[in-house]
């Protein structure tokens, strides 16, 4: 009796047993559900981590739990694969593996959506996404120039963005607020001077010359920045540190042009098609201004139609000179940096590692340059802090982004200033076309699952780093308590800033794609290559700004009409 007894019992688990199979290596040695109909994901596994598309898979295997799959099934599963994919060569092997829906970056857009390795979902980014309680399209949510270009290749769309690949300015706030140089802050008051914004201390309005708003008491101008920092200097606080290693400084100073130019005169660079209407011409007078800087005399060109011919004509953008002049004169200052702030061995996470320990260290800078994925990158740093005191966790300590300074503005004017952002690389997120055919709508549907605010708000509560589009409804972002404080004025400034696409319809850009990164940071000086525009200032003090605006408009000069004659072969 007992031997029937077991066997009956054994039975029934072999019963339950047949409909999982284990996989080794299967996104972190999963078993695989032979119930549930699976959805493989393929992710570029790097400094974002894995915290947001761990959430995409829980939280979508949740929405499909009464999925009805072929033979029966029921439910889905969604199985994480980590990749490094950033080149369409990295792509081809994984479109030919089991991923299905893939997240990578790097790659162009135009060359996936002509390499046939992506399945067309035009459909979906048009449709409205009802079935999950929006009254919009994806379409909405993406930059209209991004979607033009993603148009352009055959009027289809084939990817979505993943996440915006921002480098910029990261403040601390306790320490703008006073906490380490004896109760005197960094904010600049509305009745004149500096504020710690507390104690009914009023914030002037900031970039925004909106009061009230998150920028409140930060720079406005360039010249007020140099004044912020040079407080800071007095107070015994190092304004900046940044990794020597990489070349994120020169993030900093390229935003400062895409803010300068604004965004219609912005996308200029990108479809050489329009009107240019501040183009300069320098001259170094020989003379030297209070800081030690030479005094220009800066001319305008006037007006200036803009095409394919004559687009090198855009490296004379007078926000792209005073950006220079700007890194010139930081360059230049040392107490305005850490010391280590140019060493070759010192790292992005070490220089993460030196913000974090403000509050530890005698030594405080008050402002990091980095990406806006900084706070997952150095989620071990926190940790570590955290196991000292639960006010060091990512969720308790305060960091904010910084909005770019203008050079002038109109001090008279109560019009609001919009900031003009634009990315430095592509993401993507696509469906391999040669997808089973019977999971084509499956995988359609998480990818308008993962558009809807929810989950666009998702991958900013977990990692700190906006997707790559807009949210419908903003006021998702203050209900929000999952965002940190960091990651909540990330969002903020995302969604009230101009986004400027990095690319165009204009077939001729993808030809000379990234040009306008490139040409910031690369110039032709005194006939030798020159890399790297804050390195350079910091290795070749003989530089100053007009070498570098002159040498990078001649380094494009000298190549665009071999691009011109190479594109209309």
């Amino acid at each position: 009796m007992k031997s029937k007894k077991k066997f009956r019992l054994m039975a029934i688990i072999m019963g339950a047993l047949m409909g999982l199979t284990t996989f080794a290596g299967c996104g972190d040695d999963m078993t695989i559900d032979n119930t549930k109909t699976q959805l493989y994901l393929s992710y570029y596994h790097a400094g974002l981590g894995d915290a947001w598309i761990k959430r995409y898979a829980a939280e979508f295997e949740n929405y499909c739990k009464d999925y009805q799959g072929k033979d029966g099934k029921v439910g889905v599963q969604v199985v994480v694969d980590p990749a490094y994919t950033s080149s369409l060569d990295s792509v081809q092997s994984l479109v030919n593996g089991r991923a299905e829906v893939i997240f990578c970056e790097a790659v162009p857009y135009n060359r996936l959506a002509l390499s046939g390795l992506a399945l067309d979902i035009t459909d979906i980014v048009d449709s409205k996404l009802t079935e999950f309680g929006e009254d919009c399209t994806i379409a909405d949510k993406i930059e209209k120039g991004q979607l033009e270009y993603y148009r352009a290749v055959d009027g289809k769309v084939y990817q979505l963005p993943w996440f915006d690949y921002m480098k910029g300015v990261i403040y601390d706030v306790d320490i703008f607020e006073g906490k380490f140089s004896q109760g005197h802050g960094f904010y600049f008051a509305k009745a004149g001077g500096f504020t710690t914004g507390l104690n009914g201390g009023e914030k002037a309005a900031g970039p925004d010359n909106i009061e009230g708003t998150y920028d409140d008491g930060l720079p406005v101008t360039h010249e007020q920045f140099f004044e912020m920092m040079d407080e800071m200097v007095s107070y015994g606080v190092t304004p900046f540190t940044f990794t020597g290693m990489h070349t994120y400084s020169d993030s900093f100073f390229t935003n400062l042009w895409v803010n300068q130019e604004g965004a219609e005169q912005f996308k200029l660079n990108t479809t050489y098609s329009g009107t240019a209407k501040d183009l300069v011409n320098v001259r170094d007078t020989g003379a030297k201004d209070e800081n030690g800087q030479p005094v220009y005399e800066v001319t305008p060109m006037g007006d200036t139609v803009i095409t394919n011919d004559n687009g090198y004509l855009l490296e004379k953008q007078e926000g792209k000179f005073r950006a220079y002049e700007f890194q010139r004169r930081f360059v230049d200052d040392t107490s305005y940096y850490a010391k280590n702030a140019f060493g070759q061995t010192h790292t992005h996470v070490g220089a993460e590692e030196d913000f974090l320990y403000n509050v530890t260290k005698s030594e405080k800078a008050a402002m990091l340059i980095d990406g806006i994925w900084w706070e997952e990158e150095a989620a071990s740093i926190f940790s570590s802090m955290e196991s000292l005191s639960d006010a060091y966790s990512r969720y308790n300590r305060r960091f904010a982004w910084m909005p770019m300074p203008y050079y002038t503005v109109d001090e008279e004017s109560d019009e609001p200033r919009k900031q003009t952002v634009s990315f430095e690389s592509p993401t993507n997120i696509f469906i391999k076309s040669n997808i089973d055919p019977d999971k084509v709508a499956l995988a359609k549907r998480f990818m308008q699952f993962i558009s809807t605010d929810d989950m666009l708000l998702a991958h900013a509560e977990e990692i700190g780093t906006p997707r790559g589009m807009s949210l419908y409804n903003e006021s998702k972002i203050e209900n929000s308590d999952k965002l940190s404080p960091f990651a909540r004025s990330v969002v903020q400034y995302r969604n009230a800033a101009t986004v400027v696409s990095p690319n165009s319809s204009n077939k001729f850009q993808w030809h000379v794609a990234n040009t306008y990164y490139q040409s910031y940071n690369q110039a032709t000086i005194e006939g030798a290559a020159v890399s790297g525009s804050t390195f350079a200032f910091h290795n070749h003090p003989e530089y100053e700004a007009i070498d570098f605006f002159n040498g990078a408009y001649k380094r494009i000069y000298d190549r665009w009409q071999n691009a011109l004659d190479t594109f209309n072969a």
